[in-house]
């Protein structure tokens, strides 16, 4: 989508629910001091917006609603808040200095109980969303900031392990404005509770407030019937989002200015008393997760922000929801959220084989050269899981490949297309596996092995990964073929949830001299002294090898590879798999050693390895798993190498 420009179309749809802001609006732009026939042009703009919400708020597709969203290009500003205050600067007329006058008392107060959620040891995030004082010592955010450094393990909420080693730490920061300030920081202490996927999108944080005399004001919740039309306004902290189809006007109406505290109205555009869930067009991005909805005559919070669909709706879980939410959670009683699949039991289906027909799986020349599937030694052909109509084991998915190791029931590999230019942001629902009906079930591993302890399911080929194409519904079919047992391992989720889930992340998104395009391949390291457990042996460790080419700005290096090879270990994880949740370790390695461990054979991808020709000074030789081949230890992301030899 190109960017917008201004016209009396855009003015009517986004000022259309003020008549005053309107007629102001409608003569500073266009000259027109007359509103005659103005109603009856602007009732239809408005109320697509309407049809919209109540689609989604009805559980209807409208496609994938992202973090956040700016959803009027016209007229809903966003302002700076500096000591506690608004900047009347960015205040753009008359009439909304005249609506937001009466209330600045209270929303001074409001400003005060709103913070910036900060984490140390994250993987690559120093901050990762809002929170606002719900009661006494109980900070509110969404499940899906607090997901960034808590974790369920069974029995309790902990704090995710850092990348420095220990456990993440997090707190909240009440100031964060533009123009500094000094920082007004409160640790959170504990997890209290995280909502479980299919319920409202919310977790409670307990704060530590080191002085009593400084605690914030909690916020009261809106217990009444909420009117469509109702004026509010968001005040979170929005971040520059890159996701956006319309990034001039994203930085127009920040005035690229962002991850600062912020004060944005607007107002209610639907309610689902049903769903708990309300829309609003206040303008927002991400980070403004966990953000306050205020209702601005009472001073009350109406809703928790949580997402939004651009140029559409936000979203919101509604205030008695949220309220009751947290009741439940000091009484005991909120165990499993709104009829959640426990995290331990997902819902197992076997498709035909006539439904799995047409993957055509991996593709070798993705990348605009050959990248083969990695030979294989007559021994692990034997070996490999016979696949129904086909001579060569290779089970065909969307974007992906695997061939399974029949006597381990786990894949010797598992390799995926992934194109950056057309992602899919596919949100997950609650899990359902799949057995794959063209190999025998007795080599696939079920359900069984994965309940009641803290082994994860974990994707060798991420959920995310293959979730592009030229339409949604192949992206979508994609995301569902990752859900086949085929396609996991067993992963301690101390592993799956930290190092193996961002491994890939980090790589793409700080490689800026690379193409948007990459082929990942993944695996588990096959060792005769595996622990049996259930009777399945566990892989103490998981290798990757990501390969990419040079972006084509790249000069004389256009397509020239990088192939990078890493081994991931929980050995320390499976000692004890009923009590442990422990430490792991990472490494980036020579692909002739990932080729050593499995018996794989990557051929001319070896010389595109950035280890290969690497010093001693660069890398520790020796002392990794008995294999005398250079291993480069990886304490944080930002020890990766990922340029190329220069040949």
């Amino acid at each position: 989508m190109s960017d917008l420009k201004y016209s009396k179309r855009d003015v009517f749809k986004s000022i259309g629910r003020d008549a005053k802001l309107k007629e102001e609006i409608l003569e500073r732009i266009s000259g027109q001091t007359s509103s005659t026939g103005l109603e009856a042009r602007t009732r239809g703009l408005v109320g697509s917006n309407v049809d919209v919400a109540n689609d989604i708020l009805s559980g209807r597709d409208v496609g994938n609603p992202a973090l956040e969203a700016i959803i009027e290009v016209v007229g809903r500003p966003v302002l700076r808040i500096q000591h506690d205050d608004l900047n009347d600067e960015d205040i753009p007329t008359e009439t909304l200095q005249d609506q937001l006058a009466p209330n600045r008392d209270t929303i001074r107060q409001v400003v005060r109980s709103v913070g910036r959620i900060e984490v140390n040891g994250h993987r690559r995030l120093p901050w990762v969303g809002t929170g606002w004082v719900l009661a006494d010592d109980v900070i509110v955010t969404n499940r899906h900031v607090a997901r960034e450094f808590g974790i369920f393990t069974g029995t309790t909420f902990n704090f995710l392990p850092g990348v420095f080693g220990g456990p993440m730490t997090a707190r909240v920061d009440f100031r964060e404005e533009y123009g500094g300030g000094e920082p007004q920081e409160f640790a959170l202490d504990e997890i209290l509770f995280i909502e479980p996927e299919g319920g409202p999108d919310l977790a409670f944080l307990r704060v530590d407030w080191k002085d009593a005399g400084d605690q914030r004001h909690a916020l009261p919740l809106w217990d009444d019937p909420i009117d469509t039309n109702r004026q509010v306004a968001v005040i979170g902290y929005p971040a520059k989002d890159t996701r956006t189809n319309i990034p001039t006007k994203m930085d127009e109406i920040f005035g690229d200015i962002y991850n600062v505290k912020r004060f944005a109205p607007g107002f209610v555009i639907a309610i689902s008393d049903t769903n708990g869930l309300l829309t609003h067009d206040c303008t927002t991005l991400g980070g403004n997760s966990g953000s306050t909805v205020l209702d601005l005559g009472s001073g009350k919070a109406v809703a928790l922000h949580f997402a939004g669909k651009e140029q559409e709706a936000n979203f919101a879980v509604l205030a008695p929801v949220v309220g009751a939410r947290l009741s439940e959670v000091r009484s005991g009683s909120a165990v499993t959220g709104f009829g959640v699949v426990p995290a331990n039991e997902v819902v197992e289906e076997k498709p035909s084989i006539d439904e799995m027909a047409g993957r055509t799986g991996y593709e070798p020349y993705f990348l605009g050269v050959n990248v083969p599937l990695p030979g294989m030694s007559d021994v692990m052909r034997a070996d490999a899981a016979p696949v129904a109509g086909r001579d060569d084991a290779v089970l065909h998915y969307t974007h992906y490949s695997v061939v399974m190791n029949r006597a381990r029931r786990v894949a010797y590999y598992a390799v995926v297309n992934i194109d950056g230019n057309q992602l899919h942001g596919i949100p997950r629902g609650n899990d359902k596996w799949f057995f794959d009906p063209r190999i025998d079930a007795q080599y696939q591993v079920g359900n069984d092995l994965y309940k009641n302890n803290p082994l994860d399911r974990g994707h060798l080929v991420r959920r995310l990964d293959p979730s592009w194409g030229e339409r949604r519904d192949i992206a979508e079919l994609a995301v569902e073929d990752s859900f086949f047992y085929t396609n996991c391992a067993p992963q301690h989720m101390t592993l799956n949830r930290n190092w193996w889930l961002g491994l890939e992340d980090y790589i793409l998104d700080n490689s800026d001299e690379f193409d948007l395009k990459a082929t990942v391949f993944s695996g588990p390291v096959f060792r005769q002294d595996d622990e049996a457990y259930r009777g399945i042996q566990i892989p103490n460790e998981f290798w990757k090898v990501v390969v990419m080419v040079k972006a084509a700005d790249a000069g004389d290096e256009v397509g020239q590879l990088s192939a990078t090879g890493y081994v991931l270990s929980q050995r320390s994880l499976v000692d004890d798999l009923e009590f442990v949740f422990g430490d792991h370790q990472g490494f980036q390695v020579q692909l002739s050693l990932v080729e050593a461990l499995t018996g794989l054979d990557f051929g001319n991808l070896k010389d595109a390895d950035p280890l290969a020709t690497a010093t001693d000074e660069e890398a520790v030789v020796g002392g990794f798993a008995g294999a005398a081949k250079r291993a480069k230890r990886l304490r944080t992301y930002r020890d990766i190498v990922v340029s190329w030899p220069r040949l």
